[in-house]
């Protein structure tokens, strides 16, 4: 790119994955200080970097090469990266480019015009801690931001930079889905309350925080709270619907995997809702359950997913009542995913007897009617 500086202006789209932050003797020779010197010591901070980063470009390194690289990505708009954990210099860069710091302080700096981004992890055992993508949050063009393998753990420190700080709804991100082993043990309170106006958010949950070491079951509670910032915005919720819900048995903390989220009553532009039964409804307490006083009435889309069958008549006489009220003038969808059951559809669907075991019942056939029910409400 330094021979040829209109290739990094061209790049819209930039997928990074599986670098490594390691030596590299076989690209140990591509280094040349003449290309580069100047460059490194104009982006660096001190000159203690600027002579660190030089030895890590002359060993091959190639999270140095990447950070090297990122000066010149002025247009770029979407973003697919797997960082190794070991990063550095891709999260420092990033950091910077986000608040426009040196190097990034002229006018366009890069990554400005950036506006969609997927963080994931390409092995199964690695993860990424959520401040690390915290500097997306601050860039002006956000507007979706899908994280994978992303954990909401507390123990590991965040580097010294406000960039990995949340922004405090100034945010102009508008979409967040977190799905494919993610775990939100603090319900990803810093990503929400950092957005303007969020306007979807999804969640699949993962029991599994970090491999073989520390495993957090789901807690709707924890999202409740910065979900309420954004009530005035927020249209589509995806809320563990088809993550994981039964506890692990090596959880660390309370067990609050049926809790009630609260009620969404108040969130005046919510459209379309996917969310387990149980985290809807608080079967555990003494008051009445009611959908009704739970919803708004802007709602066009509700689905009741890992509903047990125990559950079906205080389900359908929530939504008997719901269908009765004038305040659901919008409702076009309802549907209910049951727990355990053989679909009676059998002119569509040819379903096979289930092998006997022990201590489990025979799944109950439902009515169509009961589990689904589109448009003409």
């Amino acid at each position: 790119m330094q021979l040829n500086p209109k290739i990094g202006p061209a790049i819209r789209h930039l997928g990074l994955d599986g670098w490594s932050c390691d030596q590299s003797p076989e690209d140990s020779n591509i280094y040349e200080p003449a290309l580069f010197k100047n460059v490194v010591q104009q982006a660096s901070h001190s000159p203690e970097e600027a002579e660190e980063w030089e030895k890590d470009l002359r060993e091959g390194n190639e999270d140095a090469w990447l950070g090297l690289i990122i000066l010149s990505l002025r247009n770029v708009r979407e973003l697919n990266a797997s960082p190794p954990r070991s990063t550095k210099y891709f999260r420092r860069m990033l950091s910077r480019a986000a608040l426009c710091e040196k190097p990034f302080d002229s006018c366009p700096g890069s990554l400005q015009r950036l506006e969609d981004v997927l963080i994931y992890s390409a092995e199964l055992k690695d993860y990424t801690v959520y401040f690390e993508s915290l500097p997306f949050f601050h860039f002006p063009e956000m507007r979706k931001i899908s994280l994978e393998s992303v954990v909401e753990d507390h123990w590991s420190d965040p580097d010294n930079h406000p960039a990995q700080r949340p922004a405090m709804g100034t945010s102009p991100i508008e979409e967040i889905k977190a799905s494919r082993d993610c775990n939100g043990s603090n319900g990803f309170s810093d990503f929400i309350t950092s957005c303007a106006n969020l306007k979807r958010f999804e969640y699949q949950h993962s029991n599994l925080a970090v491999w073989g070491q520390s495993y957090i079951d789901f807690r709707a509670p924890a999202l409740y709270k910065p979900l309420l910032t954004q009530k005035h915005s927020l249209e589509v919720l995806h809320l563990n619907d088809k993550g994981e819900y039964i506890p692990s048995g090596f959880n660390d903390g309370l067990k609050l995997h049926h809790s009630c989220l609260g009620s969404l009553a108040a969130f005046n532009n919510l459209k379309e809702l996917r969310i387990r039964l149980r985290n809807l409804l608080d079967f555990d307490s003494s008051v009445s359950l009611s959908l009704k006083d739970s919803l708004p009435s802007s709602l066009e889309s509700l689905t009741l997913a890992n509903c047990r069958d125990k559950y079906f008549p205080v389900v359908i006489e929530n939504l008997q009542e719901m269908l009765f009220q004038i305040r659901f003038p919008c409702l076009k969808k309802v549907e209910i995913q049951p727990f355990f059951v053989t679909l009676a559809e059998p002119s569509a669907i040819q379903t096979m007897p289930f092998p006997p075991s022990k201590g489990l019942a025979q799944p109950k056939e439902i009515p169509p009617s009961t589990y689904e029910c589109k448009s003409g409400l």
